[in-house]
């Protein structure tokens, strides 16, 4: 029997990596803890003081974020006002409006609603305040801040998560789970929590990418899903980042794992391209609803395949973390309940009412339905509270 587990955010806050709030006080500030964020020359932005600073007025891009995001926060929470006066802004609700401006006006997609949020940013004097500037001028600069905007908001989240300090110490149910059951792991995650427990505990997987070469790279290829590994014996198991990760890079030479070797990036690919002049960050994705667009592109269409077809291999999901607060990913858990009258949902989460009353009406207006026909269980349980034998009575 195969079962599959589905981590949220919440986990990862478990190991101790900063959560949302976290993430979105340090983007809105400029600082983590006191160290500035700073743009590097290569045009990534990192935390602390970088090798070499942006050469053209380094201060100025970020100043201009920062404003921008400052402007656009109030917007946000405006329109949150009228219908969930408990909603807080995070940096993905700021990513995914920064994302509609830039879209629109570099004509990546056609958005008539957002021109009047662009109409309402020109005449702001802190972003524009020469009022003899011309429109075009004004468009050119607009897409450039909220194109920074992504850039900054991606490479700042990513380092955040990149932790050598994390704990995974609450995932220990995981292998003892694995000596009874094949396992699948969906993760909504960027971080390396997963791995990291995984491979601490000696524990072979499958994540889509192939043996690493000579020099240590690891190329995507989904086709790996479809080998069997467990040299020990045991079933395999196999981790499906469906938001990507923070060490994911898409180069010309595909989609790679590189080394922990930061000469890695100033050597060349087989076609004598230096890796370097490539990467504008991690293969990561960040927003809300602008989500589902990246979902037809790079691996995301794959994983989203392995998301619908070897799920529906599975009758128990095990969710851990996860608000249900993105409705793709919703949309295909109510897809699967309904595949069979056996598939279940546990839910791990220590406050299972508030979980409910925050989650999307996808999830929340057949909560009630799901638990009444035994196709929802609840542990109301913190993540690094459970245990195995909480889980092992409800399969």
């Amino acid at each position: 029997m195969r079962i599959a587990f589905l981590f949220g955010a919440g986990a990862s806050k478990a190991a101790g990596l900063p959560g949302t709030s976290d993430i979105t006080k340090a983007i809105r500030s400029g600082q983590y803890e006191g160290t500035p964020i700073s743009k590097h020359s290569d045009g990534r932005y990192f935390i602390g003081k970088p090798q070499c600073l942006n050469r053209i007025e380094p201060d100025r891009p970020k100043a201009e974020v920062l404003a921008f995001i400052d402007i656009i926060v109030p917007i946000i929470d405006d329109y949150y006002s009228t219908f969930d006066s408990s909603h807080i802004t995070t940096y993905e609700d700021i990513f995914y409006v920064a994302e509609q401006i830039h879209d629109s006006l570099s004509i990546e997609l056609d958005n008539p609603a957002i021109s009047l949020l662009e109409k309402l940013l020109f005449e702001n004097r802190i972003l524009f305040p020469d009022i003899n500037e011309s429109q075009d001028s004004r468009e050119r600069r607009l897409m450039g801040i909220s194109g920074e905007t992504t850039n900054y908001i991606l490479c700042t989240a990513s380092n955040l998560l990149y932790s050598t300090n994390m704990t995974s110490k609450h995932l220990q149910m995981l292998k003892e789970c694995l000596h009874e059951y094949m396992i699948d792991i969906y993760t909504l995650n960027h971080d390396l929590v997963v791995e990291n427990f995984l491979e601490n505990a000696a524990v072979q997987y499958i994540d889509g990418f192939r043996n690493p070469t000579d020099d240590g790279t690891r190329y995507w290829d989904p086709i790996t899903y479809d080998q069997r590994i467990g040299t020990d014996g045991l079933p395999e198991t196999r981790l499906y980042k469906l938001h990507g990760s923070i060490d994911w890079y898409s180069l010309p030479e595909g989609v790679v794992i590189p080394p922990r070797d930061s000469q890695w990036w100033n050597r060349k690919d087989a076609k004598g391209n230096r890796r370097s002049h490539y990467s504008n960050g991690p293969l990561i994705l960040i927003g809300t609803f602008n989500k589902y667009k990246a979902y037809l592109y790079e691996v995301f269409m794959e994983l989203q395949y392995r998301f619908i077809y070897p799920f529906n291999k599975v009758q128990t999901l095990i969710v851990c973390g996860y608000s249900f607060g993105d409705q793709g990913i919703n949309a295909r858990i109510v897809r699967w309940l309904r595949h069979t009258e056996n598939n279940r949902v546990i839910i791990i989460h220590p406050r299972p009412d508030g979980l409910k009353e925050r989650a999307r009406s996808g999830i929340s207006r057949r909560w009630d339905f799901l638990i009444n026909s035994k196709k929802l269980e609840v542990i109301p349980k913190g993540i690094e509270e459970v245990k195995w034998d909480d889980i092992r009575p409800l399969l």
